[in-house]
């Protein structure tokens, strides 16, 4: 086995050792409650889906620069089974898309040559410029030039700013783009079924970005939700933030945004903010949402390690597992994603909880969760 393999699964054994010194085995599934409980996240109505266009009924071929289709599937061995293939982002570490083979058995190792960057990944935007990151629609069979949270729900459609400052809608099939908004000062968060939601550009507070505004795909005019906060996720109905309230226990979290204390969520029908979770013990920053839209936040409550939590209700998480490093998490319909980059594992919840490292791929360098396991 190659020495970065042992060392990975080194690590993770003595992870297992660690939790079961405290009494706890690898899986266990502690629920932490801070505060008075209700039994679920407060409710938002969705934004309104929106009817596909004649043209996307109707895709064409696309060009090479909307994305092209998936590579096939390796055949395994008999003895190596597969859940699935889970569509990773290398752009990042200067990289492309590649596909992970993960197998059925947890702490299988599998090697960074099993892992080859897939050609049909070379994407581009419509204009010409280069990927802003990388998705994979598994409802098109197709790798989009934009990260996760820029495509529709559906992955029929994908959004991006242009160098003209043009917020552009992109139909996946026809790989045609419509202008809906003039973006200048603005960010792109994410998208749902009927909007996208943008931020001011804002050097003055911590995240660099406040305020929300909506943007219907349907063309019709843009809202302001919000003048103030920074919300830096969208999922489940609501935009995610984080807010500090006193001192922050140290940690080893860092970057932008920078991690808080108080989980606040804006909710995108009224623009009315609810204060989710306060922890005075635990500071920590959203990373993404599971597959109904609740917040997934990567914690720290000291200088030793991280973890990831999801919150299924108001005032209270539940541990889906633990990391040094957790840089990316993402749940679909098979469970809950992350990505523990010291060991280069990708982490898997069945069920939301209990994490298990169901591959330590070998691929060093910052990766992102690219969509759905396939």
């Amino acid at each position: 086995m190659a020495p970065h393999a042992q060392d990975g699964l080194k690590s993770l054994l003595a992870a297992c050792v660690l939790l079961a010194a405290l009494g706890m085995a690898c899986g266990t599934v502690p629920v932490v409650r801070s505060g008075a409980q209700t039994p679920l996240l407060p409710s938002a109505s969705a934004a309104p889906a929106q009817s596909p266009s004649p043209s996307a009924a109707a895709a064409q071929s696309p060009s090479p620069s909307a994305g092209a289709t998936q590579s096939p599937l390796p055949s395994p061995s008999p003895a190596a089974r597969y859940l699935c293939r889970l569509p990773i982002d290398r752009t990042p570490s200067g990289g492309k898309g590649a596909f992970v083979p993960v197998p059925t058995t947890p702490l299988t190792y599998i090697s960074q040559a099993s892992i080859p960057l897939d050609p049909a990944s070379a994407v581009a935007l419509p204009d010409g410029e280069a990927a802003s990151g990388l998705s994979f629609s598994a409802s098109a069979q197709k790798w989009l030039p934009v990260r996760r949270e820029w495509a529709t729900p559906a992955g029929d459609q994908y959004l991006y700013i242009d160098s003209q400052h043009e917020l552009e809608l992109v139909n996946v099939g026809t790989g045609t783009g419509t202008p809906l908004e003039q973006a200048a000062g603005l960010i792109l968060i994410g998208v749902d079924a009927g909007n996208a939601y943008l931020a001011n550009a804002d050097g003055s507070v911590p995240a660099g970005v406040s305020g929300l505004i909506a943007v219907p795909l349907d063309g019709t005019a843009a809202h302001t939700l919000a003048t103030t906060g920074s919300w830096t996720v969208i999922g489940g109905g609501w935009a995610w933030g984080t807010e500090t309230a006193g001192n922050l226990v140290p940690t080893l979290l860092s970057g932008t945004p920078p991690p808080g204390n108080v989980l606040e969520g804006l909710n995108l029908t009224d623009g009315t903010v609810t204060t989710v979770l306060t922890r005075a013990d635990a500071a920590f920053q959203v990373l993404g949402v599971d597959a109904g839209g609740r917040p997934l936040l990567v914690y720290g409550q000291n200088q030793a390690g991280v973890g990831l939590w999801s919150v299924p209700s108001t005032g209270q998480v539940r541990l889906v597992g633990f990391g040094t490093a957790i840089w990316d998490a993402f749940g679909d319909a098979r469970g809950i994603w992350f990505v523990e980059g010291m060991s280069a594992a990708i982490y898997f919840a069945p069920s939301g909880m209990g994490a298990q490292p169901y591959s330590s791929i070998g691929v060093y360098g910052r990766i992102r969760l690219a969509g759905a396991c396939v």
